[in-house]
């Protein structure tokens, strides 16, 4: 990697250039300057800002067809596909219309929120997040300083996320009767509590994190994404789920090496970048007292979400608009449109099945399954392991 850099003294700061390595990640200088940046393109090169600092460019790093991983001097990554999604494309809402997926359906729905939230969809549009808005796979979920958002997922997972957070859905894969579910999910910043749904309980469910990666199998955890010094930490936390139940988190160092296994909520382990940092630390008073503001939005979704749910309704409401995008269809009533198929005209003709417009095969919708879910397994665990790979699916 080669940087370059200059300017008068008292002069705004100079834009650093980076030229990327070939085969290799490229060296962010600080680590505030990668997981708390602003992401954007600029032709092939990639520009990171941040308030303060000077601008960083890396040239020509959208020139390869698999952008290299971004790394912190501390070991810390931030995959190169991820660093794509997070700076969009470079004119937002050009090719596609504003804040709509085409052609696909949601994955998740916000079941609260307070303070800001927003989310940056595939077309780079950004939007505000409202309760009932609904959430795309390769979405990038933000939280204000200030701000807290819990999203229900198709297969009843709850993600509360806490202010300053940061997050991008991967995947979700999930059919009712099957064993074989998958989800992935990027917590760039910030922190979360998860509580398991059918997915974490019937396949598997990764949370990556630039320290670390969670792999769950049905359980509640809390985790905290920090930087301090210059390195890069995952504070993890076991908590009990819902209905009193406790399950267990295995950690693994980046060798792949086990740590310990978590079997109760007293202690918390902090998962560092930094070779021999990682360390388990009792929990005090006062980080009970944190972590039970965040969790107890969580449950309050979950709560929320499970008695739509057994009502007879849905985790994600299909038939409603896609929070505040637009409407595909065009105006409908509350825009002061006008609904034609309330209009019932005794002189319209009759179609015959020959003149019937041809219909384009309809889109499956998410069959949530609600008379199949898997009763939940008497052993629940997580799995933290660390990047094995840096260049693996970058």
């Amino acid at each position: 990697m080669s940087l370059q850099t200059g300017g008068a003294p008292g002069a705004a700061p100079t834009p650093v250039v980076l030229t990327a390595p070939e085969g290799a990640p490229v060296v962010i200088p600080d680590t505030h300057s990668l997981f708390d940046a602003e992401f954007a393109r600029d032709g092939r090169d990639l520009v990171i800002s941040n308030p303060g600092a000077p601008e960083l460019r890396i040239s020509g790093y959208f020139h390869p067809a698999q952008p290299a991983d971004l790394q912190s001097p501390d070991g810390a990554v931030l995959r190169g596909d991820l660093a794509a999604r997070l700076a969009g494309p470079e004119a937002p809402g050009q090719y596609a219309q504003a804040g709509l997926p085409q052609g696909a359906d949601p994955i998740g729905q916000v079941e609260t929120v307070g303070g800001e939230a927003s989310v940056q969809r595939t077309d780079g549009v950004r939007e505000p997040l409202t309760v009932g808005t609904k959430i795309f796979l390769d979405d990038v979920i933000e939280t204000g300083s200030g701000g807290t958002l819990s999203v229900t997922f198709v297969d009843g997972t709850i993600f509360t996320l806490s202010p300053g957070s940061r997050m991008i859905i991967d995947e979700l894969v999930y059919t009712p009767a099957g064993q074989s579910n998958s989800g992935s999910f990027n917590l760039i910043q910030g922190g979360f509590v998860f509580i398991a749904g059918q997915v974490a309980r019937t396949g598997g469910m990764d949370v990556n994190t630039p320290a670390a990666t969670m792999g769950i199998r049905g359980t509640t955890v809390l985790a905290e994404i920090e930087t301090r010094g210059g390195v890069s930490t995952a504070e993890i936390t076991l908590t009990p789920d819902p209905d009193g139940q406790v399950g267990r988190v295995a950690i693994f160092d980046l060798g792949g090496n086990l740590i310990t296994t978590i079997t109760d909520t007293s202690t918390k382990w902090i998962v560092s970048t930094l070779e021999g940092d990682t360390r388990e630390v009792a929990r005090s008073a006062e980080d009970a007292q944190a972590d039970n503001v965040l969790i107890a939005e969580a449950v309050a979704a979950y709560d929320s979400a499970q008695a739509r749910f057994q009502s007879g309704g849905s985790f994600i409401e299909l038939n409603t608009l896609r929070g505040n995008a637009p409407n595909p269809s065009g105006p409908d009533e509350e825009d002061g449109g006008v609904d034609l198929d309330s209009i019932d005209d005794p002189l319209a003709p009759e179609l015959s099945p020959e003149d019937a417009p041809e219909q384009s095969p309809q889109r499956p919708t998410l069959d949530e399954g609600r008379n199949q879910l898997d009763p939940e397994p008497e052993q629940r665990t997580i799995v933290v392991t660390g990047f094995e790979d840096l260049n693996e699916d970058s």
